[in-house]
């Protein structure tokens, strides 16, 4: 039987237009690329596939921070719904480009189907492939096409805007497209406002509603107590 092996990685990265090629929009500025990349251990149309190749995946595993029930401790985890997130760091950390670094904000949902915390990814791409463990291997599920839909209904991505690094403390913040500055929590990568009451620059009035815009976005619930 013939295998038609299609994409098993989904590339993401942002735009302020639409690219040339086969990108497609995932949501505003934020565009997808699916692609085959080698890799030696592969589920293809619910067939496991070993083939003599070397892995071409590279970067960092990308860690969300998730309560898996109602008032269970939140724990870290990098393959939620079996889906990986592979990002490159570098340019945040090398002195000469971190302030062209783009920020993702993004967040999943637990197995109550609730919404957790907005986390800042700073990467100039994202790459997301789901797999499945067998015998100790995992296997790039392919093709990843089939599995945009279950990715869109678990996680929310989208472009947020670019890192910006204190000079003095070293603090990560974010500079979104929507003229807020938000912190990046160092230990967890969660979102969280900015705050400076001892700035005569910054008017105590603005702080307040700069943070009442950001409890609509980042800490909105329902009548019922579920996060937006």
């Amino acid at each position: 039987m013939e295998l038609n092996i299609g994409p098993n990685v989904v590339t993401f990265k942002h735009f302020t237009e639409k690219p040339n090629g086969d990108w497609r929009r995932w949501s505003a500025d934020l565009y997808y690329l699916p692609k085959f990349i080698e890799y030696p251990s592969l589920a293809i149309n619910n067939r496991l596939i070993n083939i003599n190749s070397e892995s071409e995946l590279y970067g960092d595993y990308f860690f969300f921070l998730i309560s898996q029930r109602k008032m269970e401790k939140s724990v870290f985890r990098n393959d939620p719904y079996h889906f990986f997130f592979l990002i490159n760091e570098e340019l945040a950390d090398n002195e000469e480009t971190k302030s062209l670094c783009n920020v993702f904000e993004i967040r999943v949902k637990n197995y109550d189907n609730e919404w957790q915390d907005w986390q800042a990814i700073c990467s100039d791409t994202i790459t997301v492939f789901r797999g499945e463990k067998h015998d100790d291997l995992t296997y790039l599920r392919s093709p990843i096409t089939d599995e945009l839909s279950d990715l869109k209904e678990k996680f929310e991505i989208c472009y947020s805007g670019q890192l910006w690094i204190s000079d003095v403390t070293g603090q990560r913040q974010i500079v979104t497209d929507r003229d807020m500055l938000l912190n990046i929590n160092p230990f967890d990568n969660r979102i969280t406002p900015f705050t400076d009451l001892g700035n005569p620059c910054y008017p105590f009035d603005d702080q307040v509603a700069d943070l009442r815009r950001f409890k609509e976005r980042y800490c909105n619930y329902d009548s019922d107590g579920k996060r937006i």
